[in-house]
């Protein structure tokens, strides 16, 4: 399961220690998985669809306790929409790519006293990758025409969209600017995502990847090949990024404050 570094503007405890969190993480989904996979089979050997199951069940009751790591500290937590919890394509990157990945899910980046909106960033051992998701779009042809503006193509109806390049571009240009800032190098590179949607064009466009639902299970299991632990360059590279987010919230009163622990759905719903 993939680790939510930052959610919007909210406060995360990965900004308060980049370089603990993420192995704690992956420690304690370990533990509780030992536990839970234990608590629920029997003295026989589960099928592999009734093992799947249960790997299903453990992971949507991690979700609240990522969200949880994603909107607080233990002395601060930020005022929360839950149904971010049940946003689909939250869900999709963390139940669907390795712990090793770490994803800041749409930040909202502090320059110069500005705020400005940033696209979903992956950062990997081997690079950061900033994508763009066609979201409420579903068997249509998306053709990249120019710079600025593209086409959406449904059966007879066609329409413009501002393009995605825009906002990919202006993201890549702040974390390239960070990371020089930090000295922190690390290969960038953009991706226009979409599983259910062809992605055309007439000139591919620059130094951007596009992924549509042909290219889509290619590109997505080569994320899921990747085999490494994390690395401190990638810790250091979300180090800075973070440092550069706006973070919104309201200190805990002394009798709440917070701790590490695990949460299942139930317990989350009850807070």
């Amino acid at each position: 399961m993939a680790q939510l570094v930052k959610l919007y503007d909210y406060i995360s405890r990965y900004e308060t220690n980049p370089f603990h969190y993420p192995t704690q993480f992956i420690r304690l989904k370990k533990q509780n998985w030992q536990r839970f996979s234990q608590k629920r089979n029997i003295q026989e050997q589960p099928t592999p669809e009734k093992k799947q199951q249960l790997i299903q069940t453990f992971l949507n009751q991690l979700l609240p306790f990522q969200y949880k790591w994603a909107t607080s500290t233990i002395t601060h937590q930020s005022y929360t929409d839950k149904k971010h919890i049940h946003d689909e394509v939250l869900t999709y990157f963390l139940q669907r790519f390795p712990d090793i990945y770490l994803i800041m899910y749409y930040p909202l980046f502090s320059i110069k006293k500005a705020p400005i909106d940033g696209e979903i960033i992956l950062i990997s051992p081997v690079g950061i990758e900033i994508i763009h998701v066609f979201k409420g779009i579903r068997d249509a042809t998306i053709v990249a025409t120019d710079n600025r503006t593209w086409t959406v193509e449904t059966g007879q109806r066609t329409e413009s969209i501002m393009s995605p390049l825009i906002t990919l571009k202006r993201t890549e240009q702040i974390i390239a600017s960070i990371l020089k800032a930090h000295e922190v190098s690390l290969p960038i590179q953009k991706t226009v995502l979409s599983e259910t949607n062809e992605l055309l064009y007439h000139t591919k466009p620059y130094k951007t990847n596009m992924i549509g639902k042909r290219e889509y299970e290619t590109w997505f299991m080569e994320k899921r090949a990747l085999q490494s632990p994390l690395k401190n360059i990638q810790l250091k590279a979300m180090e800075a990024l973070l440092n550069h987010c706006q973070s919104t919230s309201v200190r805990r009163p002394e009798w709440k404050k917070d701790d590490d622990s695990y949460m299942s759905v139930e317990e989350f719903e009850e807070t």
